[in-house]
């Protein structure tokens, strides 16, 4: 997800191998998953074996479009790590199956709970209604978003927080509470008051060394916490083709959220960037899987956006595999179609990039967080029962939702289907669990 960004008028285990790209070259990275041995080629040409291991003020949201080609996924007619990387401190132990013993049915209570941490809902970053926090505390909501642009200060967004953090704290029953929001740097800055420090572009970031990348990061890290947001929906893993079409890539090129061009130092940036940001005691969030650097329209304002050079082997995939690596606990999935993947489906509804791909290929165990699936353009053919049927039946674990009420419509129309569907609802309650034995990093030295 990314705050709200407004296109500026003058800005100006299983063998798998890399394909060939301009951009990239390719090692094999071995992993264990599910108690499989897998093995990825990242890049040809390198000599080192690498350990196993949301766009800007048009509002940068991180959602894409859906299609009604198929039966299947269309709506109804009625409705590589850097040197100076530190290992993260914090860790992730999900399992995607949680027991080959029958389930005890899922009850109704049981569920209600497991909804409230699936799901994450935004608020005004300048603070939340008395009408949101009644949403947030009705259903039982672990998990916030702090949307838009704030000027408030550290000090005055602490205030915003821990109004949000106490009222959550008293109705849900998850062991932790989720604070995030967008503070990619350049357009995509949410918090911007006194205190928080004026982020460069990605492109700008890619340019300074992984060690002051990473100290800069840290330093950005912890005027979030401090400010209470423990969660940074940051960093943006896609990789854009070249400088010279950047332009024509409207949600990530043409704000130049794209650390560079080439797969490798992307990969490079994101992990210094992400290690700052943990020491700092801010967990993050890789996006937008499986990139959005191939596409010309942006999913937060258009339908039907689509990926037709992306493949299941591609080099821009690189990021994130090596994210995986080095055990990131969340990635953020597009909501763009993905035609030499999945045709059929946007990637926030596809088991083929959920299921296949991220978890049993690239080997993640943590949350799945969707792009905006509530206000963007991608997904307005859907209704809210599709929308949030498909996601999790596609294999995600929580569903980014940028309006606390229409959130809470989200919330109803999926309960409402899972009250009659035990399948539907263990998937809710095992992707409550994912979220539940994620942990979050705690501030180096602490």
């Amino acid at each position: 997800m990314h705050g709200t960004r407004t296109r500026p008028r003058t800005l100006t285990t299983q063998t798998r191998s890399f394909e060939s790209q301009p951009e990239a070259a390719t090692v094999p990275l071995s992993r264990s998953f599910r108690g499989r041995s897998r093995s990825i080629a990242l890049s040809a040409g390198l000599s080192a074996l690498l350990l196993a291991s949301c766009s800007p003020t048009q509002t940068p949201s991180p959602t894409q479009g859906p299609t009604a080609t198929t039966a299947s996924d269309s709506p109804s007619a009625t409705t590589s790590p850097s040197a100076t990387t530190e290992p993260s401190t914090a860790s992730v132990t999900p399992t995607q199956t949680l027991s080959t013993a029958p389930a005890a049915p899922v009850t109704k209570s049981e569920l209600k709970v497991a909804l409230g941490k699936v799901f994450m809902l935004g608020v005004p970053a300048t603070g939340a209604s008395s009408a949101d926090l009644q949403i947030l505390s009705d259903h039982k909501v672990a998990n916030v978003f702090l949307r838009g642009r704030s000027k408030a200060s550290v000090s005055a967004t602490k205030k915003v927080t821990d109004k949000i953090r106490g009222t959550l704290s008293k109705t849900t029953d998850s062991k932790k509470v989720i604070v995030a929001t967008d503070q990619e740097g350049g357009y995509v800055q949410v918090l911007q008051g006194t205190g928080f420090s004026t982020i460069p572009t990605a492109l700008k970031q890619g340019k300074l060394s992984n060690k002051d990348l990473q100290s800069s990061a840290r330093k950005w890290g912890g005027q979030l916490y401090e400010a209470g947001v423990n969660l940074n929906l940051a960093p943006v893993g896609d990789t854009v083709k070249s400088a010279a079409t950047a332009r024509s890539n409207d949600p990530i090129g043409y704000f130049s959220r794209q650390f560079g061009y080439d797969p490798t130092l992307i990969s490079a940036k994101t992990g210094a960037f992400s290690a700052g940001m943990n020491s700092a005691g801010v967990d993050v969030t890789i996006k937008h899987f499986p990139g959005l650097g191939y596409v010309t329209a942006n999913t937060d304002t258009t339908a039907h956006v689509k990926d037709s050079t992306t493949t299941t082997t591609s080099k821009s995939l690189r990021p994130f595999a090596d994210a995986i690596t080095r055990g990131e606990r969340w990635v953020m999935v597009s909501s763009a179609i993905y035609t030499k993947i999945d045709s059929k489906h946007i990637a926030a509804f596809s088991p083929k990039i959920l299921k296949n791909l991220l978890r049993d290929d690239l080997g993640f165990a943590g949350i799945i967080l969707s792009d905006d699936l509530c206000a963007a353009k991608s997904v307005s053919a859907y209704s809210m029962t599709e929308r949030t049927t498909k996601f999790f039946k596609a294999g995600g674990t929580m569903y980014l939702c940028v309006d606390a009420a229409q959130g809470a419509k989200a919330m109803n129309a999926l309960y409402k289907v899972a009250l009659n569907d035990q399948s539907l609802a263990r998937l809710i309650v095992d992707a409550a669990t994912i979220v539940d034995k994620t942990k979050l990093p705690t501030p180096a030295g602490s």
